[in-house]
């Protein structure tokens, strides 16, 4: 159930601001939102944490704390992990809330050209990435004076190894500071006995369901493995042709198996990940593919583009000329691309316009675009191995997580204009199989 975002305007919220936002196409609140703003006084004092599924509002959530405490007099701060999401969700407030006099600064490791502003409290609305915001802190006590919240993004990365001890000194610095700060988080589903669940001391918002559904599955690269998985959960074999796919329903939680087309090219038991990806692109679906390097993420588009012919409408020559990366270029003639943050911002922007759009129906990626943006797609593909470098030695390693369920959380998104999300890894051996389970999908029955 959706709700105008006219109610809004109880909040203090003027028609120039929401109208802006209706611009953008945000016309109604969803249920959590709502909740939010009415149920836990989103405009209020007490710290707040946003626990919600992917495509459930949070994003909005966080910036209507951050705006209507701004159109009170206080200055809000908005904390996201990377740069390239900073400067993102600036250009976007820029846009949505300069007009009407707020003041929007931005600060990361590499633009510095506003902090004189920060410095000096010459802004309404901030936006840093973590680490920013740790020394912004550190370098002057005062920076906090006058701030009435801090919005900090993709908290379930407070678990992850190498970003989480930053993450939980920065909260710790917040949390301590005299006089307080309101602190708004923002993460994906927690459990109970999260740690950061005991941070916000129970002002928790948190739902399971998510709007669009999601099937997290495990796609079974032969038969035999397929048998093997199949008996272990009682289930009989899907009719049809295709590689089986074991899933579960994130809403229902019920587990089900179903068939997933697949393109022949290669050597395709041992290429069943890119196989998949091209065989659910030919069905009419738009596929992210997420791979551990950019280097793998080129590769695997070119490769795609080489081997497969997509039969969708690709972007015209004369919108591809605009694209300065030539190996990009000729992907896209056949509807594939990738994305990472070597892709200028212009070519990023471009790109993901054209995945909306379905002029590109495969893009393969790394784990920033996990991160922030929101792209609607029916498919997420994961290939969770990542190789960790040691001088000149490393080990073959899996992604924590956290960042695989952020991944996975790209699927299903509002946008999508029916059905469910899919979020698939692929099992080679019994071994992956059991791997992947319990390592990512610990409550997959």
């Amino acid at each position: 159930m959706a709700t105008s975002i006219d109610l809004l305007a109880q909040k203090g919220f003027p028609p120039g601001i929401l109208n802006s936002l209706k611009k953008d196409g945000i016309t109604h609140l969803l249920d959590p939102q709502v909740e939010a703003v009415i149920g836990f006084d989103l405009l209020g004092s007490e710290d707040l944490l946003i626990a919600l599924p992917t495509s459930c509002g949070k994003t909005l959530i966080g910036e209507l704390a951050g705006v209507g405490t701004a159109l009170r007099g206080r200055r809000a701060v908005f904390s996201v992990p990377l740069k390239a999401i900073a400067r993102e969700k600036y250009e976007t407030f820029e846009r949505r809330y300069s007009e009407y006099g707020l003041r929007v600064r931005l600060a990361t490791g590499e633009f510095t050209e506003h902090l004189k502003d920060l410095s000096q409290g010459s802004f309404d609305i901030a936006v840093v990435i973590h680490e920013k915001l740790k020394h912004l802190i550190l370098q002057n006590p005062n920076f906090l004076s006058g701030i009435g919240v801090v919005v900090l993004d993709e908290l379930q990365g407070v678990s992850e190894e190498n970003r989480g001890p930053n993450l939980e000194f920065l909260l710790g610095l917040l949390k301590n500071h005299r006089p307080r700060v309101r602190r708004v988080g923002l993460a994906g589903k927690l459990s109970s006995t999260d740690p950061l669940v005991e941070d916000f001391e129970g002002r928790v918002l948190s739902t399971h369901s998510r709007p669009v559904d999601l099937h997290e599955g495990i796609v079974l690269s032969n038969d035999s493995l397929a048998e093997t998985a199949l008996s272990e959960y009682g289930l009989g074999l899907p009719i049809g042709e295709g590689k089986i796919c074991i899933y579960r329903s994130h809403n229902s939680q019920l587990v089900d198996a179903t068939r997933l087309p697949v393109s022949e090219f290669g050597d395709e038991e041992e290429g069943t990940f890119l196989n998949l990806a091209a065989g659910l692109a030919h069905a009419g679906e738009t596929v992210l593919v997420f791979l551990s390097t950019r280097r793998e993420a080129e590769q695997a588009a070119l490769f795609l583009s080489e081997s497969t012919s997509l039969r969708n409408q690709p972007p015209t020559e004369e919108e591809i000329e605009s694209i300065r990366e030539t190996k990009l270029a000729s992907a896209l003639r056949n509807g594939v691309a990738y994305h990472h943050a070597d892709c200028s911002a212009h070519t990023r922007s471009l790109v993901e316009e054209w995945f909306r759009s379905g002029q590109v129906r495969i893009l393969c990626c790394t784990s920033t675009l996990a991160q922030g943006v929101n792209l609607p797609a029916h498919n997420v593909l994961i290939h969770p191995f990542v190789w960790n470098r040691h001088g000149l030695q490393g080990e073959l390693t899996l992604l924590e997580e956290s960042i695989v369920r952020n991944m996975a959380g790209r699927a299903g998104r509002l946008g999508m204009e029916e059905g469910q999300g899919r979020a698939l890894l692929v099992a080679h051996s019994e071994r992956e199989w059991d791997l992947y389970r319990s390592l990512y999908w610990t409550d997959f029955i």
